[in-house]
């Protein structure tokens, strides 16, 4: 791609979630009521094309170094300055039994429990 000035620029995009050592950066983000915001902020940066064959597969799990700097506005900014597969990280559904939200699709249907034939009651 090209920058503002017509130069070209070359690089890779990265999109992460602080996680934490055991995953406590989201656990601390599960909020049951609806009145209440939820989720995690993603973040987002642009590393050297060196970078890439570093991130194997995405989603994934990767340990991130780091470092304080300067953003352009002035105010401090985390730069990713190297990563480390650590393992594959798989999205599944998970019913938990007694869980309801209004509006929901019930448990009983999800394609979850129809395929184990455990229905959650």
């Amino acid at each position: 791609m090209k920058d503002d000035s017509g130069n070209k620029v070359t690089g890779c995009s990265v999109h992460y979630l602080f996680w934490g050592e055991n995953g406590e950066a989201l656990a601390s983000e599960a909020e049951f009521d609806p009145t209440k915001p939820v989720g995690v902020q993603r973040a987002k940066c642009s590393l050297d094309p060196m970078f890439r064959n570093k991130i194997v597969v995405a989603p994934g799990l990767y340990e991130g170094t780091f470092e304080m700097v300067t953003g352009s506005d002035g105010k401090p900014v985390n730069r990713l300055r190297d990563v480390a597969f650590i393992s594959h990280v798989e999205i599944k559904q998970k019913v938990l039994p007694g869980f309801y939200v209004q509006g929901m699709i019930q448990p009983e249907t999800a394609p979850e429990a129809r395929e184990s034939g455990k229905a959650a009651k």
